[in-house]
Formats: structure tokens, sequence, C-alpha cells
């Protein structure tokens, strides 16, 4: 697909992406950081066929063969800087429903960032929050998602835990869904409808709420309900003993009632 056969299947309001194609990146994420401290441009999208450092949560890697979507937009930020990590569910929405739209496929999301399908990863989501050149904050959105991965090409400890999609879809054409739905989703987040749409959205979308989960805190683990999230974004758990915590950072497991913490 040529670059001008992309810029006619986007239907972007509120982004003006360009889309910078390659065969192989360390990490599109990494790329986008070079972008918004030497070009001019005001939405960068790169999209590779893999990434040989890709990154996922709290430094980890990302597996990142060919048969995958790895992209990442630079989403330029119009709501205040404490509410950026709402645009995690945001993008996760774009990228289920995308899925939804586009497949049979019914997958779901765990928070905060994973997508999941028959409780097993297919996909994650990585945002970080920078400064381009001019001292403008950016979102960058991360995506990476096993569409027709060679799950054998994976590390055993994680063919475990993953699967793909195992569709006929166009990688191209889920990129774009996604490049679209996300530049919708921006458009409500940032106007009169705000923050409870995409909220309510991530609500509907997600195989978190209302699971019974245990959490890994780092120094600490709680297990409990997930009851909803907070306007920015943290998860809500009612611990066994009643007590409701906050969670803005932690490891999510999805308990099933053969677990011992169920």
């Amino acid at each position: 697909m040529s670059g001008k056969d992309w810029q006619k299947l986007l239907k972007t309001n509120r982004l003006n992406p360009v889309i910078h194609r390659f065969s192989s990146v360390d990490s599109t994420n990494d790329v986008i950081k070079d972008f918004l401290q030497d070009s001019s441009e005001q939405n960068p999208v790169v999209i590779a066929l893999q990434q040989t450092q890709g990154k996922g949560r709290l430094d980890r890697k990302w597996i990142s063969p060919i048969g995958g979507l790895y992209l990442s937009v630079a989403i330029d930020l119009r709501i205040p800087a404490e509410n950026s990590p709402l645009l995690v569910l945001l993008v996760g929405s774009a990228c289920v429903s995308s899925i939804r739209n586009l497949t049979a496929i019914d997958a779901g999301l765990k928070w905060p960032n994973d997508i999941l399908v028959s409780d097993r990863k297919v996909g994650g989501i990585l945002c970080e929050l920078v400064l381009d050149s001019k001292g403008n904050y950016y979102v960058i959105a991360g995506i990476g998602i096993n569409v027709n991965t060679n799950m054998a090409e994976l590390p055993p400890d994680v063919q475990k835990i993953s699967t793909n999609l195992e569709s006929t879809l166009s990688i191209h054409k889920l990129a774009v869904h996604i490049l679209n739905g996300i530049d919708s989703r921006l458009i409500t987040i940032e106007g009169e409808s705000g923050i409870d749409c995409i909220l309510k959205e991530w609500e509907n979308l997600s195989l978190t709420i209302g699971r019974r989960i245990l959490v890994n805190l780092g120094n600490s683990t709680i297990h409990g309900t997930a009851l909803g999230v907070t306007e920015d974004g943290a998860l809500i758990v009612k611990e066994t003993n009643g007590t409701q915590t906050i969670v803005d950072v932690g490891d999510v497991e999805h308990l099933h009632q053969t677990d011992t913490y169920y």
C-alpha cells in the first residue's frame, strides 16, 4: 500500500497524521521521539513490520516478529497533562472496537493496557508523556497487536499467555481503522462530552470490571473485585476485607474459581 493509499483511507479531523513505514526499527515509540525533536509534523505515525527492541510497560520487552501490527502515533495533548493516563484507555478502546468491527473476534481489555482474546494477551498499548522540541506536551501511543504472528517465534513463557488474531485481516486496514478510531475519540474527550463517554466505553469493553483480581503492587499484593476506574484512569478495587483501594500502577491478574485467592 502506497503512502497516498494510506492517506485516502484516513478519515481524521482532529489528527493530522503523516505516516512513515519501515521494514524494521528498534522501537516505533523511539522513532516517534526522534521525529518530535527533528520534524515539524504535528502527528507523525510510525508503522513497522517488526521491532528489534519493542517496549512494554515497566521497561519490559515486547517481542515483535513479522506478522504483527507495530504502530506509534504522536498525539499533541489538549487535555491537562495530569489526565494523560486516560489516553491509554482511549487508545485501548479504539483498538478493541476496531478488532471487533473488522473481525468476528470478541476482543476485550484488561486494565490498564492489555488487549485480550479468550483471556490470553493478543496486544498491548504503551503511552509515554513527552515534550517536543518546542516544549509542547505529547503522548506517544505505541500499539502492538499479534495479527498473524507465528507464535512459535515467541519465547515459551510468552506463548503460554499469548495468542494471535489468526485472521486474514489486513494489518494496513487495521492500522487505519485504529487511527480513525483514536481521532474520533480525541474529539469526544476534548469536547463537551468530555471524559465520561470515554470511561463508559472502556468499562463496557473491559474484561476486568466486575472480575475477581489479584493486583501486584510491586512490594505487596491485594486481591478483590474490580469496581471501575476513576476520572484519571486508576482502577478501583474492593478488597476482600471490604476496603476500597485506588490503584494507579500495578499488574492485574484475572482470577478463576480454581485460583487460591478467588
